[in-house]
């Protein structure tokens, strides 16, 4: 029975850095010398980069720069999640002319905030507040292929690379609040209540009116980008790009730049683009 017991423990032990990642403690990472601290460093930072896939120089007759992302995580609000994408800039590593066939090398690394709104949280006293267990939310973990999984159960047709929509914004508390303004402002739109001031590229060939237009140009989940407009004190305003139609929204609404939630929806603006080479043009 003892012998029995010994051999279930050993085993144990053996599968054990199989089955799970092995994390050092703060206190031992600071016991470690240069050199092993410096190899931890370097393994922590590949270990929380997705693959980069097929790198391709595009257009340019040189590789100028390689876009890779982190892992998504958790923010400090539920449903929200991030991942940082990181530009990996290239040059010319002798000199001559840009050719293919001329040897490149990395000199420079960017790297910008990215978020996807699962799904907007829960309105309290004290969301948002600084809170790591969120980072570990499972909202966030393969935001991707969740998102894909829940397109196909919902019917979607998919292309090859329809992909979850990641929003660039200076932070998760500005996405946040620009996804509750959205969401205010889809409803009012929807139940007649919030009328366009203007509507320059409406279709009349593909919708009945520019409310039914913007009504279904998406949700929170599908924001692109994020960026604030000036606005006077008690107003907050906010131009929401969907990358997916090509239409901007312009929002404003009575409200606290402090608060997440926004009060009532004094005008919504839309515009249309048309992507051409990585630049926007007016629509049609």
């Amino acid at each position: 029975m003892v012998a029995l017991s010994a051999g279930i423990v050993l085993c144990a032990l053996i599968a054990a850095p199989l089955d799970a990642e092995y994390h050092p403690s703060t206190r031992a990472i600071m016991k470690m010398s240069r050199e092993e601290a410096n190899r931890q460093a370097q393994d922590d930072l590949l270990s929380i980069l997705e693959p980069t896939g097929k790198i391709s120089a595009e257009m340019w007759r040189e590789l100028h720069d390689v876009t890779l992302n982190t892992r998504s995580f958790g923010t400090d609000f539920d449903g929200v999640c991030r991942r940082d994408t990181l530009t990996l800039r290239y040059t010319g590593a002798v000199p001559g002319a840009p050719s293919r066939d001329k040897p490149v090398r990395p000199y420079s690394i960017e790297a910008r905030p990215v978020f996807h709104i699962v799904h907007l949280p829960k309105v309290e006293k004290d969301m948002g507040q600084p809170d790591a267990s969120h980072i570990w939310q499972p909202a966030c973990v393969d935001v991707d292929k969740a998102w894909l999984k829940r397109a196909r159960a919902d019917g979607r047709e998919l292309g090859e690379w329809d992909r979850a929509t990641w929003a660039d914004a200076k932070d998760a508390f500005q996405v946040v609040q620009a996804g509750f303004l959205l969401e205010k402002a889809l409803a009012a739109v929807k139940a007649g209540t919030l009328k366009l001031q203007s509507c320059p590229h409406f279709l009349p060939a593909l919708y009945h009116s520019c409310e039914e237009e913007v009504a279904g140009v998406g949700s929170a989940s599908d924001i692109g980008v994020v960026e604030s407009c000036p606005a006077q004190p008690g107003v907050i305003c906010y131009s929401i790009d969907f990358p997916g139609p090509g239409t901007i929204l312009k929002i404003v609404s009575r409200g606290d730049a402090a608060s997440v939630v926004s009060g009532d929806i004094l005008s919504i603006d839309v515009d249309d683009y048309l992507m051409v080479d990585g630049r926007k043009f007016p629509g049609p």
